[in-house]
C-alpha cells in the first residue's frame, strides 16, 4: 500500500478538533471539565467531538 493513501485514509477517519480542524487521534481527560485533543493540544469542552450520526 501507499503510504500517503494510508495516512489520508486514517486522518479522514477521525474525527476534527473543533478549534484548529486537525484530526484527533485522542483525547486526555485531566478532570471532570478538563479534555485536550491530541496531537494539537487545543482543550476541548465534554462532548464536542461527538458526531450527530
Amino acid at each position: 500500500m501507499n503510504e500517503s493513501t494510508d495516512s489520508e485514509s486514517v486522518s479522514s477517519s477521525l474525527p476534527e478538533c473543533p478549534r484548529c480542524g486537525t484530526p484527533v487521534a485522542n483525547v486526555t481527560i485531566t478532570g471532570p471539565m478538563d479534555q485536550y485533543a491530541s496531537p494539537c493540544g487545543c482543550r476541548i469542552h465534554l462532548g464536542e467531538l461527538e458526531s450527530d450520526d
